[in-house]
């Protein structure tokens, strides 16, 4: 799946995990900087910036803020528009 850099993704709870088995109980609007396949079916790794965050104006530790894992369908509602 390919999903633009910069594109902004709403993830609700139960759709975001901060590592398999671990699933996120709050929304999160972020943008993304690269997404890549995991091990977990139906789950996708997402380097991304919380949209918050002041990149690329103001200098951030790393390329991205935030690392975890989206259901591969929340992604695919972003990438159609939805959320």
């Amino acid at each position: 799946m390919e999903l633009p850099a910069g594109t902004v993704v709403e993830l609700r709870p139960g759709k975001w995990q901060l590592r398999p088995g671990s699933v996120g109980d709050v929304i999160h609007h972020v943008r993304v900087v690269k997404v890549h396949e995991s091990l977990t079916t139906g789950w996708m790794w997402v380097y991304a910036h919380d949209v918050t965050c002041a990149w690329p104006e103001a200098d951030c530790a790393v390329p991205w803020c935030l690392e975890f894992l989206a259901s591969e369908v929340a992604l695919r509602a972003a990438v159609d528009g939805g959320r």
